[in-house]
């Protein structure tokens, strides 16, 4: 547990000097520390983000500008999906896979 709190302590010192604002705010989810990067808001505590690689992906889907409605949906979902993908608390992991869910239906609803 030890290792795993200094290498977020040194996660989160890194997203300080790559320009992250630490925000005032406590994240709804878990109540921990949230940041601003690149426009987007992260939790490192609970979005499942370990490093400044992913944190990259994360803000660059975030930054495309979608053209329509099906591709804003479809954003989302890959974002959803990456978080998913790790994610390691089950009860977060079903919560993500229904809302996977509904964006795929959403999804092909708006392209039909």
């Amino acid at each position: 547990m030890v290792n795993d709190s200094r290498s977020s302590q040194k996660f989160m010192a890194e997203m300080l000097k790559k320009g992250a604002t630490l925000l005032r705010e406590p994240c709804p989810e878990c109540g921990g520390i949230i940041f601003r990067y690149r426009g987007s808001d992260v939790c490192p505590s609970c979005s499942g983000i370990t490093n400044m690689e992913e944190l990259d992906e994360a803000a660059a889907v975030k930054e495309a500008p979608p053209s329509g409605r099906a591709e804003i949906v479809a954003k989302v979902l890959d974002g959803t999906l990456a978080q998913l993908a790790r994610e390691k608390d089950p009860a977060k992991k079903l919560r993500l896979l229904q809302m996977a869910k509904l964006g795929a239906e959403l999804v092909k609803l708006l392209k039909d």
